[in-house]
């Protein structure tokens, strides 16, 4: 975003982290008891696979790409602790 002029360099940063917020409020909602900043971490990490993947033309091409996608995005986003666990 650095060729982006400040205010709208401003704008899209805004963007992204309302972005972030809205999913990490959702999953607060799914898993009230975990830890906010893990909760926005775990969301950080699915949506940082999903967008690699996207933006990376040749895993795109293999058909089993999308269901490995699926599981790893998954996964951080429904996974509970064990009982006493930390929650970060």
């Amino acid at each position: 975003m650095h060729h982006l002029p400040e205010a709208e360099r401003h704008t899209a940063r805004r963007a992204q982290h309302d972005y972030i917020s809205e999913w990490t409020h959702l999953l607060l909602l799914k898993q009230p008891d975990l830890n906010p900043v893990a909760a926005r971490i775990r969301v950080h990490a699915a949506l940082s696979v999903a967008h690699d993947t996207a933006r990376t033309p040749h895993p795109r091409r293999n058909p089993a790409v999308a269901a490995a996608v699926r599981t790893i995005c998954t996964r951080p986003l429904t996974a509970c602790r064990p009982t006493g666990a930390p929650s970060y």
